[in-house]
């Protein structure tokens, strides 16, 4: 008897939490990427595509002093077929630490900038799209994790969320 309640009461609070892992995803807003895919970040916060950037932010980009989230940035290939991307003009890229790749085609690691002559860790996202299609290996966007204000516990929430569209 002692054994069944104990089994009862471990399905129960395995259930809990799971419940919880999955609640805490269902309140937040799902944000598309033509040829890439779908993700998804906390409801409050406001997702503007604007031109070939998609910046999340704390209010609209047309008020004064909105705080970036994360600004995204399609991959680009340059002439010489190596791939690069800027987020702002007048930052420079140093390296990175190692990344963490999921099974979802995300990824995310902490990259080192110069920004304003100061060496500063941001973290990275990446999304691809790859399929067995080979002109959809291009298909990736980068984000930025700009105004720090996003840890990493949310970073890995926001990367797990990624689906690919369907090709």
């Amino acid at each position: 008897m002692k054994k069944s309640i104990k089994v009862l009461l471990i399905i129960s609070v395995l259930s809990i939490l799971l419940c919880l892992f999955f609640f805490q995803f269902i309140s937040w807003q799902k944000v598309s990427i033509s040829g890439i895919g779908i993700f998804k970040v906390p409801k409050d916060w406001i997702v503007t595509k604007k031109e070939n950037v998609i910046y999340i932010t704390d209010r609209s980009i047309e008020e004064k002093e909105y705080k970036i989230y994360l600004i995204g940035i399609n991959k680009v290939k340059d002439d010489d077929g190596k791939y690069h991307y800027e987020f702002f003009e007048d930052i420079e890229r140093i390296g990175n630490h190692e990344s963490v790749v999921y099974s979802n085609s995300a990824s995310y690691w902490i990259e080192l900038f110069c920004i304003n002559e100061n060496i500063e860790e941001k973290y990275v996202i990446s999304f691809s799209n790859v399929s067995g299609d080979r002109s959809f290996l291009n298909s990736s966007i980068y984000f930025l994790a700009w105004d720090n204000l996003i840890d990493e516990e949310t970073i890995v929430k926001i990367v797990k969320t990624f689906t690919t569209h369907p090709l």
